[in-house]
């Protein structure tokens, strides 16, 4: 008896931010979405810093973020077979310049 499978192509993440920069004002809404993913079926995001992560589980995600501070974006695609994570750090800075 032979068992044949459909190998799946290994998933590749890949994290497009709609604004294009990584430097965002706090209470700015940034949309992040994983379109240039590929091989994926299955997305998963941790957004945050340590303690303090919001999860989704969408291709595409608005979030706002309400402190200054480095956060980090982590993106795992997977496809019922394997997976692949990236990540990349943004900054939120302050709306203002204090004077």
């Amino acid at each position: 008896m032979s068992l044949s499978s459909c190998n799946k192509q290994e998933p590749e993440a890949c994290i497009s931010i709609q604004q294009r920069v990584t430097t965002f004002y706090v209470g700015e809404r940034v949309q992040l979405q994983a379109s240039c993913s590929k091989n994926a079926e299955e997305y998963s995001w941790s957004i945050g810093k340590p303690g303090k992560y919001q999860t989704f589980n969408a291709p595409s995600v608005k979030v706002q973020f309400q402190e200054a501070g480095s956060y980090e974006v982590k993106l795992r695609v997977g496809n019922g077979q394997s997976s692949d994570v990236v990540s990349l750090l943004v900054q939120v800075i302050p709306t203002d310049s204090g004077q």
